[in-house]
């Protein structure tokens, strides 16, 4: 008994300690990609008037998709940036966190790191497939 009994909390670590952290890994992913939403709705609006090309303002895009997450969730750091694709701009957020243990801390696991990427691009108006014919 003496010797199952790490062995037993180890397991029980890894399944309480385990699905907390993909709960967070989850929720981490979720808000990436939201906060990259947030930053793509940044529109330079002065650009779109005038060529109707929908163009980010790269500064008010990463300072929105941040604010979002510090709102969201404050002790996560974000990392925001704007780049251009083959098919238009495109917002990259990465958000870090970190989520406490219960049973692995009794090993000398007391934190587990998560990371999420979310991307998006800022559309504007309605979009159909327009029917191919002949």
């Amino acid at each position: 008994m003496l010797l199952l009994a790490p062995a037993l909390f180890a397991l029980g670590g890894l399944v309480l300690d385990g699905g907390t952290h993909l709960a967070a890994r989850q929720r981490a992913a979720g808000l990436a990609e939201q906060a990259a939403r947030a930053g793509a709705d940044t529109l330079d609006t002065s650009t779109l008037r005038g060529t109707g090309s929908s163009r980010l303002d790269p500064t008010r895009a990463t300072t929105a998709a941040c604010r979002y997450v510090r709102t969201v969730e404050p002790d996560a750091t974000c990392t925001a940036t704007v780049r251009d694709t083959p098919t238009g701009q495109e917002v990259e957020v990465r958000v870090r966190g970190r989520t406490s243990t219960v049973l692995l801390g009794l090993v000398g696991v007391n934190t587990l790191r998560t990371d999420a990427l979310g991307t998006a691009q800022p559309v504007t108006g309605i979009r159909t497939r327009t029917p191919e014919g002949p």
